[in-house]
């Protein structure tokens, strides 16, 4: 179970380089709760890859739509 908890972990400086999103804007995502990190070990935030970059996708298709975070929030809720 670890092994594939480490398996699927990334971290928040990997997630800006594969969704081009700057790490400030995805640290401001969390804060509202539409990603959710699964552990924070210092300052490194470690998200699941799969879920986090699907949601993610989500979110910027949305937005890509013109839909505003608050929106895109009450559609998909608490990342949790």
């Amino acid at each position: 179970m670890k092994n594939k908890m480490v398996q699927d972990a990334i971290s928040l400086n990997e997630l800006t380089r594969i969704v081009k999103v700057n790490k400030s804007t995805l640290i401001y995502y969390n804060k509202l709760g539409l990603i959710s990190p699964e552990a924070v070990v210092g300052r490194m935030y470690i998200f699941n890859k799969d879920k986090t970059l699907k949601r993610l996708s989500e979110i910027k298709k949305m937005a890509a739509e013109g839909k505003e975070l608050e929106e895109i929030f009450k559609i998909l809720g608490n990342m949790e």
